[in-house]
């Protein structure tokens, strides 16, 4: 009887530490803010090594949620399309990431939330539309998830559209070419009663003779980063920011400087919802694309004086 009980004994501590093996090979148990992972210093670190930033594919245009308590990217596999990833808490513990649902019906990439976290904006691919390869599409959710994606407005946004990025009063911010073609610029579609008003373009204090591309805009409209290859850059691409000035026009946009920027390409920039860190994209020369991160403050350190601030 005695050795019977051992040997239930032995099966059971090999089966939990089978079962135990299985699911750090499959994915690490991951518990606590920012996917458990330590807040990053003044230097930019890779975001989520193994577990986001994979060797094995491309990811960029990171965020989380307004809780804090879903993270969402874009990925990219070789040989394949761009789509939405998301990870959440279940439990306590952050999920392996998967797919979004509806990515196979309404594929897209460069997503944004709410403030609310009522609603989920994305570039969708429209690859039947005669002219138009992306749009802009936006779902809502509900108590069991989000809903059916379709299109964010019927208002003429241009023919290229990306990465948008929505303020807390549903002011839409994306990079396009509205009034420029072939030339991206940083625009702003106020939302007025409801609907999408024509968009405006933020002007030279922001925009150049060079793309503009990949805006992040703050809840309040206060500030203002993206990405561009300009002649001051300090690799292939830049983060520059503005700030909104008391008058309400935008500061001229200015380099993030070395400490963020290098001799890759950066860009994708996107601010997490408690304002501590600042999550990009870099490409490296090799084309290697990953999410990496970086303390949010050195944004504040560079605001010009005059901002709202």
């Amino acid at each position: 009887m005695r050795r019977d009980v051992t040997l239930l004994l032995l099966t059971s501590a090999l089966l939990m530490l089978f079962t135990s093996c299985r699911t750090q090979d499959d994915f690490p148990v991951l518990k606590g803010p920012y996917l458990g992972q330590k807040l990053p210093g003044t230097r930019p670190e890779m975001f989520a090594p193994d577990i986001i930033s994979t060797e094995t594919h491309a990811e960029y245009g990171g965020h989380f949620s307004p809780d804090g308590r879903e993270f969402y990217f874009t990925r990219y596999s070789p040989g394949g399309l761009a789509k939405l990833w998301a990870t959440e808490i279940k439990d306590a513990v952050w999920t392996k990431p998967r797919v979004l649902s509806f990515m196979d019906a309404f594929p897209g990439a460069e997503s944004c939330i709410h403030p609310g976290g009522e609603k989920f904006f994305y570039v969708h691919f429209d690859s039947e539309s005669e002219g138009i390869k992306h749009d802009i599409y936006v779902v809502e959710k509900s108590e069991t998830g989000w809903g059916v994606p379709h299109p964010l407005t019927r208002t003429e946004l241009g023919k290229r559209r990306i990465s948008p990025s929505v303020a807390s009063n549903g002011n839409l911010y994306f990079s396009g070419d509205f009034d420029s073609p072939g030339q991206k610029d940083i625009y702003c579609s106020r939302l007025i009663d409801g609907v999408y008003a024509t968009p405006h373009n933020l002007g030279p204090s922001v925009n150049s003779d060079y793309h503009e591309e990949h805006v992040y805009v703050s809840p309040d409209e206060r500030c203002i980063l993206f990405d561009s290859y300009r002649p001051d850059v300090y690799g292939k691409s830049d983060i520059y920011f503005s700030y909104r000035m008391k008058d309400g026009t935008w500061s001229k946009a200015q380099n993030l400087g070395p400490t963020v920027n290098s001799e890759h390409y950066d860009w994708y920039p996107i601010v997490t919802p408690d304002g501590k860190c600042l999550i990009f994209s870099r490409t490296l020369s090799s084309g290697k694309i990953n999410l990496y991160w970086v303390d949010a403050k050195i944004i504040e350190n560079l605001k010009p004086g005059e901002s709202r601030y």
